[in-house]
């Protein structure tokens, strides 16, 4: 059995600070849809409300991962035709 933590302040209508064990993460939008940014980088989810049904989409991970620590031109630019 795994045990995980979760906390979620609501700062506005329909922006809300995510607290867990890994870090903070902010999330803005309503229930059924909504976009945010945590340590991992930006994802967006859709659900259907009350079921417990729900898909994430990660929009953009973090820009620089702890295993691949580059130069700051690579953890700048993702493109590798762009780095010099």
């Amino acid at each position: 059995m795994t045990l995980r933590f979760r906390r979620s302040i609501k700062l506005l209508p329909g922006v809300r600070v995510n607290l867990g064990l890994h870090g903070a993460g902010l999330s803005i939008g309503g229930r059924g849809l909504h976009v945010g940014v945590n340590r991992r980088g930006m994802y967006a989810s859709a659900g259907i409300p009350g079921t417990g049904l729900y898909a994430v989409h990660h929009i953009r991970s973090a820009w620089v991962s702890r295993k691949s620590r580059g130069t700051a031109a690579a953890a700048c630019c993702p493109y590798s035709c762009l780095r010099s």
